[in-house]
């Protein structure tokens, strides 16, 4: 069982970890899990920018967010969607795997940005 949440079958920092590393799968997994998925949360992303709202969801309850909080979250999403495109579609693509680390460090940076802007507006911070 992991030491961090007991739901998971192995050790969360293991699997963490394998976000480092390119994935395994076929062109499914390609074309499923580096663009149909990454447009879903592309599109949830622009919409939160563009309306100013946007959802959280969460365990015991949905939250709405509005406003600079909103387009923070929704740049959050955006980063997620890059990191997923360049995770997926480019880490199962022989031509373009070796540029998959950066594009998916750039996701990481907006998804960080996004987040820590989105709580930092949320709570008052800025």
């Amino acid at each position: 069982m992991s030491k961090l949440n007991p739901h998971l079958g192995r050790d969360s920092y293991d699997s963490i970890e394998d976000w480092s590393y390119s994935p395994s799968g076929g062109p499914w997994k390609k074309w499923l899990a580096g663009v149909v998925i990454p447009a879903l949360f592309g599109l949830g992303g622009w919409a939160s920018i563009v309306r100013e709202k946007s959802i959280v969801f969460g365990q015991s309850g949905n939250a709405e967010l509005n406003g600079p909080a909103a387009v923070s979250m929704g740049v959050g999403y955006l980063g997620l969607c890059v990191f997923l495109h360049f995770h997926y579609f480019w880490g199962l693509s022989e031509s373009l795997a070796r540029w998959s680390a950066i594009g998916k460090g750039i996701g990481l940076v907006a998804f960080t940005g996004g987040i820590v802007g989105m709580v930092a507006y949320n709570f008052n911070f800025l």
